[in-house]
């Protein structure tokens, strides 16, 4: 797919102020920013029928939505840790992923991560990781006392262990789950930028309101979710920006940082004017700021300004099918 695409990606032409276009300038608190929204750090324990012996897989996993300009986002990150790891696509999910999983990769990831830490709860599991990355290096994966201490590291995993491990591996011994105490002092724009890629949002709705002389009202807002594992990561960015509020989502176990009105909007992008965006949400940040401008310039009260602000809501996020 990646091939198939090469001269697609190359030709697009993304948003002054919005997409950096240079991977080499990639703040790498970027890079731990979008990772703390969606990447994953896992290993996994299987058994080799062939060999008959059991093998552990260490992997590392970021994931983006599929399409042109995500494609070349994640090639830019790709670059950025010395052109690692494989980019695939993924059709069960229709998501794209760059994905590392030889020892050797999965140390220059963990190197960059222990420089530049992440915040959210994920950190956890990255420690997790860490522990069985130095196993393997010991070479203690190759024995079964080193085999049950990466299943008593797996039990904390999200979905734990399965009914095979639990029956093979009966006589681990547990161990406590590292704690998660985040250096939010870390916090910086080109992090927030970053998570914002992964967990944020744009959004510009048109919404029926009689009261109003067009009888149909400009609605803009910015989100930021996580789940609430993670909540003090969201009061610490609702501290840094100085503004929104945060609400319990009461669908899941997320809460979300809500921006919604025009003044602290504004606010916000002159707060993130340092920052670059990359991929499909650099447009969508970029549609955003035209559809601010009109409402910031009262044009919205117009037929024809609410006609434009129609046109860039109806090519924004999950409809949008220009990628240039």
């Amino acid at each position: 797919m990646i091939s198939i695409n090469t001269l697609i990606i190359n030709s697009i032409k993304l948003p002054n102020n919005s997409e950096n276009n240079n991977s080499n300038n990639i703040d790498p608190y970027f890079i731990t920013g979008i990772c703390d929204g969606d990447a994953s750090f896992y290993f996994s324990i299987w058994n080799d029928r062939k060999k008959d012996k059991w093998k552990v897989q260490l992997g590392f996993t970021l994931v983006a939505g599929n399409n042109p300009a995500n494609i070349r986002m994640l090639e830019q990150i790709k670059q950025f840790f010395g052109n690692i790891g494989v980019i695939q696509f993924n059709s069960f999910n229709n998501s794209i992923n760059f994905t590392t999983k030889s020892l050797k990769d999965c140390i220059i990831i963990r190197d960059h991560f222990l420089a530049y830490p992440l915040l959210t709860y994920k950190v956890v599991y990255f420690k997790l990781w860490c522990l069985v990355i130095d196993l393997i290096i010991n070479k203690a994966h190759l024995t079964e006392e080193g085999r049950l201490k990466i299943i008593a590291l797996k039990a904390h995993s999200p979905k734990g262990l399965s009914d095979l491990l639990l029956s093979n591996f009966n006589g681990f011994v547990p161990v406590d789950l590292p704690n998660y105490k985040p250096e939010l002092f870390l916090l910086n724009i080109h992090w927030l930028c970053g998570f914002i890629n992964a967990d944020g949002g744009f959004y510009l709705n048109i919404v029926k309101n009689n009261k109003v002389k067009l009888s149909e009202l400009a609605k803009i807002k910015i989100t930021i979710t996580q789940n609430n594992k993670s909540l003090i990561v969201l009061e610490r960015i609702k501290v840094f920006l100085g503004l929104g509020s945060i609400y319990k989502d009461s669908r899941s176990d997320a809460s979300y940082l809500q921006i919604a009105s025009l003044t602290q909007i504004n606010k916000f992008i002159e707060v993130f004017k340092p920052a670059r965006l990359l991929g499909a949400k650099a447009l969508d940040y970029y549609d955003f700021n035209k559809g601010v401008d009109i409402i910031n310039n009262k044009d919205h009260l117009i037929k024809e300004g609410l006609n434009a602000l129609k046109i860039i809501s109806a090519g924004m996020n999950s409809k949008r099918i220009d990628w240039f």
